[in-house]
């Protein structure tokens, strides 16, 4: 139902993307992060961890968990070799 749609949508927001973004506001004002929109690196983020669920499947998949810290490692940074 509608209600219930609008319900779910409150608590992600309340839930999920208002403190990732209240994170990533704090990890900018301390100068660990660029100061890049933090909606739309929450959107980023939440996409992006969202993703995992189709890459989980198939031989040599990965742990969950260990899919989480390359996502995290990729989005602090980077994919080159020199952000090792």
């Amino acid at each position: 139902s509608k209600e219930s749609e609008a319900r779910l949508t409150a608590g992600a927001f309340t839930h999920m993307f208002t403190p990732l973004r209240n994170a990533f506001t704090a990890a900018a004002k301390r100068g660990e992060i660029r100061g890049i929109n933090p909606n739309v690196l929450t959107g980023i983020f939440l996409s992006i961890m969202d993703s995992i669920e189709f890459s989980g499947h198939g031989p040599n998949t990965p742990t969950r968990e260990e899919m989480v810290e390359d996502v995290i490692s990729v989005l602090l940074h980077g994919v080159s070799i020199d952000s090792q």
